[in-house]
């Protein structure tokens, strides 16, 4: 008897956003004469609970955020199953890499052959973990982490991420919240005060920005943008510039690749990971690129 598809729903996806296009999500399904199961877990344990019994099913498809593809991806590595993504998080920067632009498109894919991609491994002393998009220190750790508490406070102002997001970066910036004293170990060595370390496999950052034009999902390397310590006023032509991949010239902003890094921080620092906050600050990081170690159903960028 052939297996079926496992269909995981994260119900706070989007602000919410995932339960109410479930009825488009299994109409696509339905449309390509895919089999699934639908689960909505409602908490992280049952969400764990499901993915470890994986082997069951034929592939897991996350609805969701890019945090939640992490978490599965890194329970599915060791076993194979491929997976495929929904993506109906605020950000959704992994599923445009992909390709994954619409439901019908995705339930399409479904059908072809995964591809086998590039993941992150991070490692402090304490801690360790996967990115299957990207890791960064600086300014998209302070915006996250008050946007996120701002949001938690006042639910309200969900549909006003964005100007949320230009306020925290307009308040880190004047105050050098974000500023990172850090050194950095690679196939070159660099050290400075940067407003952004953006380590990445992906293209697309915080929404949809066009942060790492030369980053792909299958060629084997970490794409490294870093952004010196700057005025605010630069700080803001620069990413309004990165938009368009129109930033990489300008004399702050610095692009590097390699196969691994080691990153050592003045001051302890949080990680964010695909959209999560690391839980526990550190000054001493290495990041690791691990070729082909997951598939997915989407199409590559090169």
């Amino acid at each position: 008897m052939q297996k079926k598809w496992l269909l995981l729903v994260n119900p706070q996806a989007g602000g919410g956003k995932a339960k109410k296009i479930l009825p488009q999500l299994r109409k696509a399904l339905q449309d390509e004469n895919i089999e699934f199961e639908e689960c909505i877990p409602e908490t992280f344990l049952e969400f764990w609970k499901k993915l470890s019994r994986a082997q069951n099913y034929c592939g897991i498809a996350i609805a969701g955020g890019d945090s939640a593809l992490t978490l599965a991806a890194e329970k599915l590595i060791p076993k194979k199953i491929p997976l495929a993504f929904f993506g109906v998080g605020s950000q959704n920067d992994i599923a445009r890499e992909l390709g994954l632009i619409n439901f019908a498109q995705v339930a399409k894919m479904m059908k072809t052959p995964p591809l086998r991609c590039d993941y992150l491994e991070v490692k402090t002393p304490k801690q360790h973990g996967i990115a299957l998009g990207q890791v960064n220190f600086g300014l998209g750790v302070w915006v996250n982490t008050f946007v996120e508490s701002f949001k938690k406070k006042h639910p309200y102002f969900y549909k006003f991420q964005f100007f949320l997001g230009l306020f925290a970066i307009i308040y880190a910036a004047l105050g050098k919240k974000n500023v990172l004293d850090m050194e950095i170990h690679g196939e070159e060595h660099l050290h400075g005060r940067f407003h952004i370390a953006l380590f990445s496999k992906i293209r697309h950052w915080a929404g949809g920005f066009f942060f790492v034009p030369p980053a792909s999902i299958n060629d084997g390397y970490i794409h490294l943008i870093l952004v010196r310590d700057c005025s605010l006023w630069r700080l803001i032509y620069i990413i309004l510039l990165s938009k368009r991949g129109q930033h990489l010239s300008q004399k702050e902003v610095i692009y590097i690749k390699s196969r691994q890094f080691s990153v050592r921080l003045l001051h302890p620092q949080s990680l964010q990971r695909d959209g999560e906050i690391w839980p526990l600050p550190d000054n001493h990081y290495t990041i690791s690129c691990k070729q082909g170690g997951y598939l997915i159903h989407g199409k590559a960028n090169s």
